[in-house]
């Protein structure tokens, strides 16, 4: 049953769920086999003002993340 688990949800209820639908960077872990390239419809931009890179929708444009580190990017999202 690999994949699958159980989780604790609200009042006490077990519920079953799977995380085939989650994101993964399939292969060995640990060997340099991760990610294939980039992460699709992502972009990040280095803001001027605060020197920290955001993330960026491709499909709505909006703004989604920024990276806690000062000058560090965010890893296997394409730059702008």
């Amino acid at each position: 049953m690999a994949g699958r688990g159980w989780i604790n949800a609200l009042h006490g209820r077990t519920v079953l769920y799977d995380n085939y639908g989650m994101a993964q960077n399939k292969g060995n872990r640990g060997r340099g086999h991760g990610r294939k390239g980039e992460v699709r419809k992502r972009s990040q931009v280095l803001s001027s003002r605060n020197k920290r890179w955001t993330k960026v929708d491709g499909t709505t444009g909006r703004f989604m993340d920024q990276m806690a580190k000062k000058g560090r990017a965010f890893k296997g999202v394409r730059m702008k």
